[in-house]
């Protein structure tokens, strides 16, 4: 399905919705998403690293093959945006060239070529009673991420999720939705290719504030809080995104 396609379904609904006097069920979709959420994890965290890999050089072959889908769903966030008259800081940040749509297409072949952080001996000792104590890396499960108008965020977010394992929840700025569809359907495109990693992204619009705290009671994890730290270049190029199976509680990637 397009992303343009997607998009009148939701529209559609919406509006079949409001003509039967109904307000759209947010809470059932949010519950739907974060259980389709749950379920994906679970067959993601099984998945081997060369299936990993050729999902990650799937999408990137699908994004150089739809770009002009992506410049055209681009430049209707761009005029949307121009209307609003956003700052020109802004709508550079939010406009895709053919050198960003590449960079991004590099960057998750780049993601490919990196060691899986799945199944590593972070440490191992030995009880005085001889018993043989491994910390090993594992899949967080599920992550939600809220970025801003970027774009290009969608691409990267994804695909260090899946290089780590982990089924992600993609909430990008209400500016870049069209953008941000469009490089969704890429990495849903990379999960019906490679049948083994099955649907491990979905990608929101709408109340943010509602959303995030839906799923985040579906899927069991703490509210996101307002005070995230922004994803630096070094949490980027590094998916160490896992934790120590022993603990319990929410882990901090640092």
């Amino acid at each position: 399905m397009t992303a343009d396609a997607a998009l009148a379904r939701d529209k559609a609904k919406a509006g079949a919705d409001a003509r039967g006097g109904r307000e759209p069920d947010l809470a059932g979709e949010m519950d739907h998403i974060g259980r389709a959420a749950r379920a994906a994890a679970a067959q993601l965290a099984l998945a081997n690293p060369g299936t990993k890999t050729l999902a990650l050089e799937a999408a990137a072959a699908a994004i150089r093959h739809r770009h002009e889908e992506i410049r055209a769903a681009n430049a209707k966030d761009m005029a949307a945006a121009r209307e609003k008259a956003l700052s020109p800081a802004l709508l550079d940040r939010l406009a895709l060239d053919e050198r960003r749509i590449e960079a991004m297409a590099q960057g998750l072949e780049a993601i490919a070529r990196l060691p899986d952080p799945i199944g590593r001996t972070l440490a191992e000792w030995q009880r005085p009673n001889g018993l043989q104590i491994a910390r090993v890396s594992v899949p967080l499960g599920v992550i939600g991420i809220i970025y801003e108008s970027r774009p290009n965020v969608t691409a990267d977010a994804g695909g260090l999720c899946l290089k780590s394992g982990n089924a992600v929840i993609l909430r990008g700025g209400s500016e870049s939705f069209h953008s941000s569809a469009a490089i969704h359907a890429c990495l849903i495109l990379m999960s019906e290719n490679v049948r083994a990693v099955g649907p491990c992204h979905e990608n929101l619009s709408g109340s943010l504030e509602d959303k995030a705290s839906s799923i985040a009671r579906q899927v069991r994890i703490p509210p996101v809080p307002d005070d995230l730290p922004r994803l630096s270049a070094e949490r980027r190029h590094g998916p160490d995104a896992v934790a120590d199976a022993r603990v319990h509680d929410p882990v901090s990637l640092g």
